[in-house]
């Protein structure tokens, strides 16, 4: 991926910076009373040190309250650079009908696409954005585990193709992604056309490449997605509620490529997973510096994925997927469990002893499970 970062746009917003970090940024808004519903059309504008820290305010925000909430008129942005953003880079909230477009994040701090759980479903298009260096803030608290990602997408988008999340010290995806469908029914409809190169969303040298968020309903159902070289896992999803439909991955020089982890009661007696079109490679020519050799992962005490806390440890350099597991105890609060009041993001641990993501929590929640391999292959 090739991102020209300035010297291009007629508009530039900048902030300089100072101890405090207090930036500035830009709000599209509605109001409570529905009366003002705000839009935006931003093309080539550069977006430079902007963001506030410490209000946890990002560069770019759309926030509709009360009455105007997913009433918005439709909103672009497109072709912009965000740079050195102090506070994430784009924050979308109960909005609907806003596309993102060709945009490139460069050294965001936490996040540069939030997309809020308060937006309209199947409304929203993520396509062809480039983030670089997605970097915990220096002053960020590292007391409990912030996760971050350089997309977080809490609601399932209309469209979400041809993304690059490269050098994210978090996550590069996490998503919600899922099918009104069953599992089952989706197995039973034609074969999809194959996608193009283009439409493959992409996680290069982050912890986690894909964190899948736990489905509302339906089919948990993740497609098109390449992960390389990430310190930790490449694909993964933890407390998932439904079975889930992975296809057309390619997973290499990632710790463990492939982990799904449920929390199920033991009630359930249907929990599936299927793999279907799965490449997985070990270590290949992208690994022979020295850089790769070790993982790098949440553990009890490490807040920052500083060392390798995996479940595998260093013992093994690279797994190519581990079989999933069942739990009857959630790990993370969008599973609505734990002392956390506030659920932001929903991948936040709720205990101290739950990392590493894929490590088991209380017992088996499942009396029956059953895992589908089809058309893998291994390298």
């Amino acid at each position: 991926a090739v991102a020209l970062l300035g010297g291009r746009s007629n508009v530039v917003f900048r902030h300089e910076g100072d101890e405090w970090f207090h930036g500035g940024g830009v709000v599209v808004a509605g109001s409570d009373d529905g009366v003002w519903r705000g839009y935006g059309d931003f093309s080539d504008v550069d977006f430079i040190g902007y963001g506030k820290h410490y209000f946890q305010a990002p560069a770019l925000k759309f926030l509709f309250l009360g009455q105007s909430a997913r009433q918005n008129q439709p909103s672009r942005v497109a072709r912009c650079v965000f740079s050195e953003s102090q506070a994430g880079a784009i924050e979308v909230n109960a909005a609907a009908e806003i596309e993102l477009l060709d945009n490139a994040f460069h050294k965001t701090y936490r996040t540069a696409v939030w997309v809020a759980k308060d937006c309209q479903s199947n409304s929203i298009t993520v396509r062809g954005n480039v983030a670089l260096e997605t970097l915990r803030h220096p002053r960020e608290a590292t007391s409990w585990w912030r996760p971050f990602a350089s997309f977080l997408l809490e609601v399932h988008l209309r469209e979400l193709t041809g993304n690059l999340a490269a050098g994210s010290t978090g996550s590069g995806f996490v998503l919600r992604s899922e099918s009104p469908l069953s599992c089952a029914e989706l197995q039973e409809q034609e074969p999809l056309p194959a996608l193009p190169e283009k439409s493959l969303n992409e996680a290069v040298g982050c912890v986690t490449g894909f964190f899948v968020l736990r489905a509302m309903s339906g089919c948990a159902h993740l497609r098109g997605a390449v992960a390389w070289k990430n310190a930790h896992i490449g694909v993964i999803t933890v407390d998932q509620a439904t079975s889930m439909l992975v296809e057309d991955l390619l997973l290499s020089d990632n710790h463990v490529g492939l982990s799904l982890n449920f929390n199920k009661g033991p009630e359930v007696w249907d929990l599936r997973a299927w793999m279907h079109n799965v490449t997985l490679f070990g270590s290949t020519a992208a690994s022979t510096c020295d850089a790769s050799t070790e993982c790098k992962a949440y553990g009890p005490s490490d807040t920052l994925a500083a060392t390798c806390n995996s479940l595998v440890g260093s013992r093994f350099r690279r797994v190519g997927a581990l079989t999933h597991n069942v739990n009857n105890i959630a790990k993370t609060c969008q599973a609505g469990a734990g002392p956390l009041v506030v659920c932001r993001p929903p991948n936040t641990p709720i205990k101290p002893c739950i990392p590493p993501w894929e490590s088991r929590e209380g017992t088996l929640g499942s009396r029956y499970s059953e895992g589908v391999w089809s058309a893998v292959t291994i390298g």
